[in-house]
């Protein structure tokens, strides 16, 4: 017992004023901030990413990152074929865990990772069932995205699961007719998503990429693919937001607020 009282003696003298020493020991969490809001969009149909499957891994890899932080916010939004058809799939809410030990946290982590993966999986299956892409007005759906607010008034993050193929009579084709100029796309754009609506929130580009192969659409290969993100990173800043592609793997959520 003196060894023991003597380890905690040295740890307290060692940790400064703003260290928890309970989170040191692992007793609770370190303080992890204000906890973020993390809207993921659903682009499916016309061999867009926005399957079934990959929603799955988008949703379980976001929730690990979260799993811990109480109160962070995951919302799922599906793309429909007109922004008033567009609604929401889902909303998770990460709770607190019961205990704070190390164990209890640990298995509350698994738990929410497992439940709101579950509750997302059953909420979109409905919308996967029977839904024939038609029109894709995806500046419309993230401006649908943005007037949804941010309730934890944390690190805001759209993830948009997409090609980027816009496809809308305010915006055109960009998969197969000429792309709008810079000005005149900003322009109409400021017509449904003004400035400072996106103020702060990262909007990613998950598993958007240039066509490898010919199929029954427009290829859309790498000169044309770098064309259109400028448009979409041009779009997002002028709103007051950042643009980041992630053709490959889930983003990692930065951590900015406290």
């Amino acid at each position: 017992m003196r060894h023991v009282i003597a380890a905690l003696l040295i740890l307290l003298l060692a940790c400064d004023e703003k260290t928890d020493v309970t989170a040191y020991l692992g007793v609770t969490d370190r303080d992890l901030g204000t906890p973020p809001t993390i809207d993921i969009l659903v682009d499916h149909g016309s061999n867009a990413p926005g399957t079934p499957e990959n929603l799955d891994l988008v949703v379980s890899g976001i929730l690990s990152q979260v799993a811990r932080r109480p109160g962070s916010t995951v919302r799922g939004f599906w793309c429909a074929n007109t922004v008033g058809e567009s609604k929401l799939i889902s909303a998770y809410v990460v709770p607190p865990p019961a205990k704070p030990n190390l164990r209890a946290r640990e298995a509350h982590a698994k738990a929410v990772i497992a439940d709101g993966s579950r509750r997302f999986h059953e909420a979109a299956a409905p919308f996967f069932a029977d839904f024939h892409r038609k029109t894709t007005p995806l500046i419309e759906t993230i401006a649908r995205i943005a007037l949804a607010g941010n309730p934890t008034g944390g690190d805001r993050v759209i993830l948009a699961v997409t090609d980027l193929r816009e496809e809308s009579e305010l915006f055109g084709r960009f998969e197969c007719d000429a792309l709008p100029s810079r000005d005149a796309f900003l322009a109409s754009v400021a017509t449904v998503l003004p400035k400072d609506s996106l103020q702060g929130a990262t909007v990613y580009a998950v598993f958007a990429a240039p066509d490898s192969v010919d199929g029954d659409r427009c290829p859309v290969r790498i000169a044309r693919f770098r064309a259109i993100t400028q448009l979409f990173a041009a779009a997002i800043e002028q709103a007051g937001g950042r643009f980041l592609l992630s053709p490959t793997s889930i983003p990692q959520l930065e951590r900015k607020s406290s």
